[in-house]
C-alpha cells in the first residue's frame, strides 16, 4: 500500500514539475518579447514568441497525455479486478458464467467433448467455527493457489460461491475428466498453518463428463453438482462421476 502511494504521488510530482518549469520558461519568454518589441526588433520577437507557444502548449499537453494514460491504466486494472475473486485470485462467478456460457455454445455446434467439474471443501462450517472466518479465508486463499498451479491455463477455473469452485475441461476424454478430478481431489487433501495452528481440509468432487456436447450450461451444473452431493454422501473426500 505503502509503495503504491509512493508511485501515486511522484506521478504527480513529475506532472506538477513539468507544468512548473514550462510555465516558468514561458513567462520568462514572454518578459524578453516584451522588451525586443520596445526595441522595435520585431523578427527576433516574433521567433521568441513562437517558441513561447511551443512551450505553453507543452506544459498542458504533457501533463494532460500523463495522466490520461495512467487513467487508462487505472480503468484497465479496475476491469481485470472486477472479473477476479479477491480472495482465491480465480475468476468471480460472474465472469466466469460469461466464458463458461459462450464455450458451451461453441462446443455444442462443433460437437466437441466437454467435463464440468464442481468441487467443495468438505466441513467448511466446522473450519469457520474453529479458527474464525480470517482462518477459512486462508483456506480458500490456499485452494485458489493450488487449483492454479494443477490445471493448465487454458481451463476455465471459477470460485462458484462460499467454498465451492467450478471447473470446465474442453475436448477431454472421459478418462481424462476423471483423472484430472481426482488430482483435484488428492491435491487438495491438504493443510494450512494459521496462528501456529495446523488447519486440514479436504473436497468433495463431482463430474459430468459428455462426449458430444448437446446439454445447456445449467443442466451441466445441475448434473455436476448432483455428483457432488453424491461424494459427500459417499463420505467425503470423494469423487463421483456420471457420462452423459
Amino acid at each position: 500500500m505503502f509503495e503504491k502511494m509512493i508511485r501515486k504521488h511522484s506521478v504527480y510530482m513529475v506532472i506538477f514539475f513539468i507544468w512548473f518549469i514550462s510555465v516558468l520558461i514561458s513567462g520568462l519568454l514572454t518578459l524578453l518579447i516584451m522588451r525586443i518589441t520596445l526595441n522595435e526588433n520585431y523578427m527576433i520577437a516574433l521567433i521568441i514568441a513562437c517558441s513561447a507557444a511551443t512551450v505553453a502548449s507543452l506544459s498542458t499537453s504533457i501533463p494532460t497525455s500523463l495522466v490520461y494514460k495512467k487513467i487508462i491504466q487505472m480503468k484497465d486494472e479496475i476491469i481485470k479486478l472486477s472479473k477476479i475473486d479477491g480472495l482465491t485470485k480465480l475468476l468471480n462467478r460472474t465472469s466466469f458464467m460469461e466464458l463458461y456460457e459462450q464455450l458451451v455454445k461453441d462446443s455444442i455446434e462443433k460437437q466437441d467433448s466437454l467435463a464440468v467439474i464442481i468441487f467443495d471443501l468438505d466441513h467448511f462450517k466446522r473450519i469457520n467455527d474453529s479458527y474464525g472466518h480470517a482462518g477459512g479465508d486462508k483456506v480458500l486463499e490456499r485452494v485458489g493457489t493450488i487449483i492454479k498451479q494443477l490445471l493448465p491455463k487454458q481451463e476455465l477455473i471459477g470460485r462458484f460461491g462460499g467454498e465451492e469452485f467450478i471447473v470446465v475441461l474442453h475436448d477431454v476424454t472421459k478418462d481424462e475428466a476423471s483423472v484430472i478430478g481426482e488430482r483435484i481431489r488428492h491435491e487438495l487433501n491438504s493443510s494450512i498453518i494459521y496462528n501456529e495452528k495446523e488447519i486440514n481440509f479436504t473436497v468433495s468432487v463431482g463430474i459430468v463428463h459428455t462426449s458430444h456436447c448437446n446439454l445447456d450450461t445449467d443442466s451441466l451444473i445441475k448434473i455436476a453438482d448432483d455428483n457432488l452431493y453424491i461424494a459427500k454422501r459417499n463420505g467425503r473426500n470423494n469423487t463421483s462421476i456420471e457420462y452423459v
